[in-house]
């Protein structure tokens, strides 16, 4: 493709210096008087996304449309793994979430029966940082009633 271009550039420059006018265009009506290499080029890129996807005969347009197709695939690719990856985030968000739960109701068992009413209460938090605060006062307490105490102030 960079020899190509490098050729074009040269057509170009060459007509240019030699005061040759040089017209490119892709809904010229002489494709006899242009190499077909050229031609074909041309129509590729004046066709629409359906068109651009046909065989167009030539070597070099074979091989834009192959690396096109690999961008497009790369790009697919890309948000296939965004959404990945935002996926696994919130999993290890929510790992960690049942993680310090499971910590918090393992150290009140040993302060005795915990209220109904604080279990659903943590349950129900979704915010890593306060149930993080939650495990620490569990933590510390000892007693239930401490606990509860505690827990009071911070919801």
């Amino acid at each position: 493709m960079f020899q190509k271009l490098l050729e074009l550039h040269y057509f170009v420059w060459y007509n240019n210096k030699h005061k040759i006018p040089n017209f490119l265009s892709t809904k010229g009506n002489n494709e006899d008087e242009v190499p077909k290499e050229l031609v074909k080029f041309l129509q590729y890129v004046s066709a629409d996304q359906e068109e651009s996807e046909k065989d167009f005969e030539d070597e070099y347009v074979k091989r834009l449309q192959e690396n096109v197709a690999n961008v497009k695939e790369d790009r697919e690719k890309e948000k296939d793994y965004m959404l990945l990856e935002e996926m696994l985030s919130d999993e290890r968000e929510e790992g960690i979430l049942i993680g310090k739960m499971k910590a918090v109701f393992e150290l009140l068992e040993e302060l005795g029966s915990v209220p109904d009413d604080i279990v659903s209460q943590i349950e129900a938090e979704k915010d890593i940082d306060k149930l993080s605060k939650v495990l620490k006062i569990a933590a510390k307490s000892e007693s239930m009633e401490e606990f509860v105490d505690s827990y009071d102030e911070i919801v």
